[in-house]
């Protein structure tokens, strides 16, 4: 699941503030680091009990539901 390029556009377009704020301060990439994180362990969670690719990889449609639910949770901006 690829997590940083969308949570960071999201955060560009929709709190450009905080954007800018974390990149003027060093912070951005701590900030994406920690997100991508927690949102790799909700996945997680949220498809433990998913049947398996051969991979290792939730089948879908688990996958892309849970993603959905993460994105929704995560990209979320109050500013």
């Amino acid at each position: 699941m690829e997590f940083k390029s969308p949570y960071l556009r999201a955060m560009r377009e929709r709190a450009p503030k905080m954007f800018n704020e974390l990149r003027r301060n060093g912070l951005m990439e701590r900030h994406l680091q920690e997100k991508s994180e927690e949102a790799h362990r909700m996945f997680d969670e949220l498809t433990k009990d998913a049947p398996k690719l051969e991979s290792g990889y939730p089948a879908q449609p688990y996958a892309r539901e849970a993603e959905e639910v993460v994105f929704a949770t995560l990209i979320e901006f109050h500013e």
